[in-house]
């Protein structure tokens, strides 16, 4: 289901009301529920209240970035409830032409990990 057909993200009582709705879908399956949102443009920021909300009651919020090669996209952490996101390995993927998908191509150099602890994670999450 878009969420988006229903919705403005930047609605707070109608982002509100379906956070709830799929805390209370999470329980009732047991299971964890994947929401994909957009940053504002030009920012680190998670679109309206919808994001900010969703920011405020996830587990974890991972991004997806191209590389400095660009065939390759990285998958990192930016927010782990339970730990911290400097701790989760950088992982790799690349489209596979002949399996007409992305496959994992493995996770970044330890280099890679050890300029991220410097930075800090200095993305959406505290």
């Amino acid at each position: 289901m878009l969420l988006t057909e229903y919705l403005s993200a930047n609605d707070e009582a109608e982002s509100i009301r379906i956070v709830d709705e799929l805390y209370r879908l999470a329980g009732i399956y047991h299971t964890c529920i994947v929401c994909v949102l957009h940053y504002v443009p030009n920012g680190l920021k998670l679109r309206g209240h919808l994001g900010s909300e969703l920011q405020r009651k996830a587990a974890a919020i991972v991004s997806i970035e191209l590389d400095s090669e660009p065939s390759v996209s990285v998958v990192k952490a930016l927010k782990v409830r339970d730990g911290s996101p400097l701790d989760v390995p950088l992982m790799q993927f690349s489209w596979d032409k002949e399996l007409g998908m992305h496959i994992y191509i493995g996770e970044k150099p330890r280099e890679e990990k050890e300029k991220r602890k410097e930075k800090g994670t200095g993305e959406c999450c505290p």
